[in-house]
């Protein structure tokens, strides 16, 4: 019985540690970008973005893109391109 005790003493100071550990490595993690800092930066490299049309996310340096305003909309084709084009509202 000490025995299964001391086992369970040892897993629970395991889970404690091993959760400050996660908190404290997220907090020195980048911050995500909100509101207008979003849409007009453009995305790092190796960064995914959604297409808006298909819903597929796609690297943005490779990504074809479009621009509306001060937007800038990444495609996974040119079909998704051409539809985004012709719609209206986009």
């Amino acid at each position: 019985m000490r025995f299964l005790l001391r086992l369970f003493f040892v897993a629970f100071i395991f889970y404690v540690a091993g959760a400050v550990l996660r908190r404290l490595l997220l907090s020195f993690s980048p911050r995500k970008q909100t509101g207008s800092q979003q849409k007009d930066s453009i995305p790092s490299a190796g960064q995914l973005v959604k297409d808006p049309v298909c819903g597929m996310y796609v690297v943005a340096e490779t990504a074809l893109t479009e621009r509306r305003g001060s937007e800038r909309f990444s495609f996974c084709s040119e079909n998704c391109r051409q539809k985004f084009i012709s719609s209206p509202t986009g």
